[in-house]
């Protein structure tokens, strides 16, 4: 058994508190920053994907109709399993705003989760409330919001509510452990951002350059679209990695790995630039399957489509033309309903 500290974030830095509970199972973490669930999006959705990593891009691709920013300024959480759970999403900047401040006032969270999440989940048909300042949490099964108070009985609808005290609530979940196998936002923050402050990065030549942007960014297509072609390149891109990195035996984040050892930080910057733009068009578009994405030694990104109709390109276009980009394409070897077009992006002249 060990203590367990929760701080509870706010917008207004004279608002955070905290609240010391004992006894709470070993496996529990040891500081929890408690996030206003106005700022963190929780969805039960279907997610596939073959790496958390892969899963948590699929699951941003989802809900980017529901999302106010681009899904690379976002990070995502999901629980564990498969098929069907509950994923949070969250601002990247705001998360690493309140743990910057966290860790300015002499804390040291290994944690962050939602408010509504330190309410227990309800029985079928009920919805667990609880007061917090002018808000009101809701937990309403895996997932729930908090919202201004004179809208919770409208959101809650039809299941019967049942109030409780936060600080308690929160407390009695702690000691049961249910906070060990809740999702942590701070997973989602990339490795390499909170070490860029203390040490030096080691950028070799940029031969690896095709390879490695693949490995990394290949997750942003949906999952539905990643087929056996992608799977063979992500492997490649593995190899690859482990080569420019001997000490790295096992590749736990491809995408922070590599931009701490790989590619010339000009070139890096370029090249996810141009395929983060493809992958979000992509996302956009309907029956257009991509088969390999290569940063060439031209300084062009090459994604090789295939697609029934040029026309299903359009939304993909029209993505990358919004983000100032340049986009050409090539046809290729063409079937019936089936023709492969080598698609480039570049920097507008």
């Amino acid at each position: 058994m060990k203590p367990v500290q929760l701080v509870f974030v706010s917008d207004g830095e004279e608002a955070w508190r905290t609240v010391q509970v004992a006894d709470a199972p070993a496996r529990s973490p040891r500081c929890i920053l408690v996030l206003p669930g106005a700022h963190v999006l929780a969805r039960v959705i279907e997610v596939a994907g073959a790496t958390p990593a892969q899963s948590r891009a699929a699951a941003l691709a989802t809900l980017a109709p529901e999302l106010a920013q681009p899904a690379t300024q976002l990070i995502c959480s999901l629980a564990t399993g498969g098929g069907r759970r509950i994923a949070l999403v969250a601002a990247r900047a705001r998360v690493e705003a309140w743990q910057r401040v966290a860790r300015a006032r002499g804390f040291a969270p290994d944690a962050a989760l939602p408010d509504y999440l330190l309410l227990p989940a309800p029985d079928h048909g009920h919805a667990h409330l609880a007061a917090h300042g002018e808000d009101i949490i809701a937990r309403t099964g895996a997932n729930g919001f908090t919202c201004q108070r004179d809208l919770a009985t409208r959101l809650v609808g039809s299941l019967t509510p049942i109030e409780m005290t936060l600080e308690q609530a929160a407390a009695d979940v702690v000691r049961r452990g249910a906070i060990g196998d809740a999702q942590n936002l701070l997973a989602g923050l990339p490795i390499a951002a909170s070490k860029a402050a203390t040490r030096s990065l080691v950028w070799p030549t940029a031969a690896v350059a095709a390879a490695l942007v693949a490995a990394s960014l290949a997750p942003w297509v949906l999952a539905t679209r990643i087929n056996g072609a992608t799977a063979e390149l992500r492997t490649q891109g593995d190899d690859v990695a482990r080569k420019a990195l001997p000490g790295a035996s096992r590749i736990v984040d491809a995408q922070a790995q590599l931009r701490e050892a790989a590619l010339p930080r000009e070139r890096t910057g370029q090249a996810l630039t141009y395929a983060a733009g493809i992958m979000e068009g992509l996302a956009r578009t309907s029956g257009v399957q991509l088969a390999r994405l290569e940063f060439g030694a031209d300084g062009l990104m090459h994604a090789s489509l295939s697609a029934a109709d040029l026309s299903q390109l359009q939304p993909l276009r029209d993505h990358v033309a919004q983000l100032g980009l340049r986009s050409t394409e090539t046809p290729g070897v063409s079937s019936a309903n089936n023709l492969s077009v080598d698609f480039t992006v570049s920097n507008a002249p």
